[in-house]
C-alpha cells in the first residue's frame, strides 16, 4: 500500500475524514470527489482508497490528491474488496469524526460537512445519521430512508434508527468506533453495512438523527446490487443476515423487526424472484435449503410462528417443507413472470391476493362510515349525560398525604378564563408573562413549584401594585415534580412527584368555567392587533363554544446573548391550551409529559393566526426541566438545535432565523 499526497500543503487541522472507497468508478468518481471539495467546511481530510482499479479511476484520484492537500490517496494495489477499503481507510484516518462516501455517488448540498459536523458537536453524539435520494438517469427520486428527527436517543428506545444498509448515511465520531474496536467485516462484500451497522447502533449511547437530504444513492447497473449474483453470492447475503440478527441480539425489539421486515419484504419480494430468474435449478437447490435451515432456526429463537401476508404464508409453507418446484411455481406466478396461456396457481393467488387488498380497502371505507355515524349518536349520548349526570373526579396521592388529594368538581363555576401558570425559578420571566396575559383573561393563577431565586419576590410587588381588578393568586406546591424525560416515566402516575398530578391539583384550584393552560416563559404578541386578536378568540370560545376545546399557534423565539429576538418560520407549533373547568377534562401521564384528556365529542375549534410568542433564553438554562437532553419529536428536536446554534452564535449562518421586530416583542418591567 503506498500514499500520495501533496506534502508541501500538508495541513494538522483535521476535524472530518471522508472515507472514498474506489474501484473502477471513473465516470461518476470526478463528480463525487468535487461535491467534497465544494464544502464550504474546509477543516476536512479525504482518504482516497483505490482498491485495485483497472479503469482511469487512479488518475482521476492523483490529480486530486496533487491538487488540493486535504485529498490524500491510499493506493491499496490488489483488490480487496469494499470491507477492506473501508478498514483502510478508518485506519488512516485523523478527524475527530468520519464519513463515508461512495465513489459512483455524490452529496447534494455544499453545506453537508458544515452542517454534520456542527450537530454532532453541539448534541455531543457519537452517531449522527441523515439522509438522502435516490438518483437515476440524471434525476433525483424518493428519500433513500424514512425521515426521522432525534437528539441523542439509543437504538433500544426508537428502533426507527435501524438501517439495514446505508453506511454512507452515518456520520461517526472517531473515538467512539475506537473505543468499541469497530470494524468491517472482510469476510463479507454483500450485507457488510448491515453487519457494521448491527455492531455500532446497540452500543451507541447517543444517536442524533437529521431529515436533511444530504446523499445522492445514484443507481446504476454496474453497482453490485445491479449485478447478477451466483449461488455464492446468494449464500453470502443469506449469512450476512444470521450475522446480523446475532448482533441485534441486545436490542430484541430492532431483532424481531429486522427479521420479520426482511422475509416479509425483502426475501419475498426481491430475493427469491431474483433467485428463480439467476440460479440454475442444481444451485437454488442449495440457497433455498440455507434459506430454509435459517428460517427455522429463526423461529426457534423467537419462540413464535413469523406470520405475513398470503405471499409470505404460502412460500414459508413450500420453503419449510422443502418443496421447492412448487415454490417457484408459485413465485413465477406472484410475480407474474410466466407468459399465458401456462398458468400456475401463482396466478390464481395473485388474483386472490389483490382481489383480498381491494375487498379490505373497501370494507375498511364502510367501516369508517358506519363508525362515524355510530360516533355522532355516541358522542350526543355522551354530551348528554354528561350534561344531566356529572360526576365528581377524584384524586388520591399513592404518598398517603390527604393534604394533597383533591376533586375536580362538577359544580357550576362562574363565567370567566382563568390563565394557569406553572412558574419555577422564573424571576426573569415572570412580571411580563403576567401583564402579558392578565388583559386577556378574568384571572391568573399563579403556582410556584418550589423556586429559589426572586420568583415569588417578583409576583408579590406584582400582586401590591395590581389594580386593574382582576384576581391574581398565587399558590405553593411543595413537592419536587419529576423533570420531563426519563424522570417522568419512573415516577407514578398518581404520585405528588408525577407532572400530571401536580397540574391537576393546580387545575382544581381554578375558580373560572374555562381555563387556559400558560408557561412562565410565553407572551401575547406586543401588537394591539395581536393582543385584541386574542382576547376576541378566548371570550368567543368562552361565551359561544362553552364546551369547545381552543388550541393556537404559537411561535418559539430564541434571545441573543444581547437580548435581541430571532426565529425561523418554520418555529410554530400548536397545542391544545384552552377548555372547559369540568372534571372529564383533567391531565394524564404521557411517554415524556402530560397531557390533557379530554372526550371525544367535545368539539376543537383552532385560531389559525399566531398571538403567542414562547421563549427561549440563550442566557439561560432553558432545558433544565428535562431529566437528560434526549428527544425523538419534531418540536423538541427543532427548539432544542435552534437554541444550541443561536447559544453559540451561529444562526447567522443559516438563511431560516429572522430577527423579531421590536414592537412585537416588548420586555416588561416588575
Amino acid at each position: 500500500m503506498n500514499v500520495i499526497n501533496n506534502h508541501e500543503q500538508f495541513i494538522d487541522d483535521v476535524s472530518v475524514s471522508v472515507i472514498v472507497p474506489i474501484y473502477n468508478a471513473a465516470s461518476f468518481l470526478e463528480t463525487c470527489l468535487n461535491s467534497v471539495a465544494q464544502q464550504t467546511f474546509t477543516h476536512f481530510e479525504v482518504i482516497m482508497v483505490n482498491d485495485g482499479s483497472t479503469d482511469d479511476s487512479l488518475s482521476i484520484a492523483e490529480d486530486f490528491a496533487h491538487r488540493d492537500c486535504r485529498f490524500k490517496l491510499l493506493n491499496l494495489g490488489a483488490n480487496r474488496g469494499l470491507p477492506g477499503a473501508r478498514n483502510a481507510g478508518v485506519r488512516e484516518a485523523r478527524g475527530t469524526y468520519l464519513v463515508h462516501l461512495d465513489s459512483d455517488d455524490f452529496w447534494l448540498d455544499s453545506r453537508t460537512l458544515e452542517i454534520l459536523y456542527t450537530t454532532a458537536r453541539l448534541e455531543g453524539a457519537d452517531v449522527l445519521r441523515f439522509n438522502g435520494s435516490n438518483y437515476e438517469n440524471g434525476a433525483l427520486g424518493s428519500a433513500i430512508i424514512p425521515t426521522f428527527n432525534a437528539v441523542n436517543i439509543g437504538l433500544a428506545s426508537n428502533r426507527s434508527l435501524w438501517v439495514f444498509r446505508g453506511i454512507f448515511l452515518f456520520f461517526f465520531r472517531r473515538r467512539f468506533i475506537e473505543d468499541n474496536q469497530l470494524c468491517f467485516d472482510e469476510r463479507y462484500n454483500i450485507g457488510e453495512d448491515g453487519i457494521f451497522l448491527s455492531k455500532a447502533l446497540p452500543v451507541a449511547r447517543h444517536i442524533s438523527s437529521l431529515p436533511n437530504l444530504f446523499y445522492a444513492y445514484r443507481r446504476h447497473p454496474e453497482s453490485m446490487m445491479g449485478n447478477q449474483w451466483s449461488d455464492d453470492q446468494f449464500l453470502e447475503e443469506n449469512k450476512a443476515s444470521e450475522l446480523i440478527s446475532e448482533n441485534l441480539h441486545s436490542v430484541p425489539s430492532v431483532r424481531y423487526s429486522y427479521i420479520y421486515q426482511r422475509y416479509t419484504g425483502y426475501w419475498v419480494n426481491k430475493l427469491l424472484p431474483r433467485l428463480f430468474v439467476e440460479l440454475t435449478v442444481t444451485d437454488q437447490f442449495s440457497v433455498l435449503e440455507s434459506y430454509r435451515k435459517t428460517l427455522v432456526a429463526y423461529e426457534s429463537a423467537l419462540g413464535a410462528q413469523l406470520r405475513g401476508g398470503v405471499k409470505f404464508s404460502i412460500y414459508r409453507f413450500f420453503l419449510l417443507g422443502s418443496r421447492y418446484r412448487s415454490l417457484e411455481r408459485f413465485v413465477r406466478g406472484f410475480n407474474r413472470s410466466i407468459p399465458l396461456p401456462y398458468l400456475h396457481l401463482g396466478y390464481y393467488f395473485y388474483l386472490m391476493d389483490f382481489g383480498k387488498r381491494f375487498v379490505s380497502t373497501f370494507l375498511k371505507r364502510v367501516n369508517r362510515e358506519l363508525s362515524r355515524r355510530v360516533s355522532v349518536k355516541t358522542a350526543i349520548a355522551a354530551l348528554r349525560s354528561s350534561i344531566y349526570s356529572p360526576r365528581d373526579r377524584h384524586f388520591k396521592n399513592i404518598e398517603g398525604l390527604e393534604k394533597y388529594n383533591f376533586t375536580l368538581k362538577s359544580e357550576k363555576k362562574r363565567p370567566g378564563i382563568t390563565a394557569m401558570v406553572r412558574v419555577k425559578n422564573e424571576e426573569s420571566n415572570i412580571a411580563a408573562c403576567i401583564a402579558s396575559v392578565m388583559p386577556c383573561v378574568d384571572e391568573v393563577l399563579i403556582i410556584d413549584n418550589g423556586s429559589t431565586d426572586a420568583t415569588v419576590s417578583r409576583i408579590q410587588a406584582v400582586v401590591e401594585k395590581h389594580e386593574t381588578g382582576k384576581p391574581l393568586r398565587l399558590l405553593s406546591y411543595p413537592f419536587s415534580v419529576a423533570r420531563c424525560g426519563d424522570e417522568h416515566k419512573q415516577t407514578h402516575e398518581h404520585s405528588v412527584h408525577n407532572l400530571a398530578y401536580y397540574y391537576n391539583w393546580c387545575l382544581s384550584h381554578c375558580s373560572t368555567s374555562h381555563v387556559i393552560k400558560w408557561d412562565a416563559d410565553m407572551r401575547v404578541i406586543s401588537e394591539a392587533s395581536a393582543q385584541l386578536g386574542f382576547s376576541h378568540f378566548l371570550k368567543y370560545l368562552s361565551s359561544t363554544r362553552p364546551n369547545a376545546l381552543g388550541s393556537f399557534p404559537v411561535q418559539t423565539i430564541y434571545l441573543e446573548m444581547n437580548g435581541k429576538a430571532v426565529t425561523t418560520c418554520d418555529d410554530i407549533h400548536t397545542e391544545l391550551r384552552f377548555f372547559p373547568n369540568t372534571p372529564d377534562i383533567y391531565f394524564v401521564k404521557g411517554n415524556n409529559w402530560e397531557y390533557l384528556h379530554h372526550p371525544r365529542f367535545h368539539q376543537l375549534e383552532r385560531s389559525e393566526e399566531v398571538f403567542c410568542y414562547e421563549i427561549k433564553d440563550t442566557r439561560q438554562q432553558e432545558f433544565a426541566h428535562w431529566s437528560e437532553i434526549s428527544f425523538d419529536g419534531w418540536r423538541k428536536v427543532l427548539e432544542y438545535r435552534n437554541y444550541m446554534l443561536v447559544a453559540e452564535n451561529l444562526h447567522m449562518r443559516e438563511s431560516t432565523f429572522v430577527p423579531i421586530r421590536p414592537h412585537r416583542f416588548s420586555t416588561y418591567r416588575s
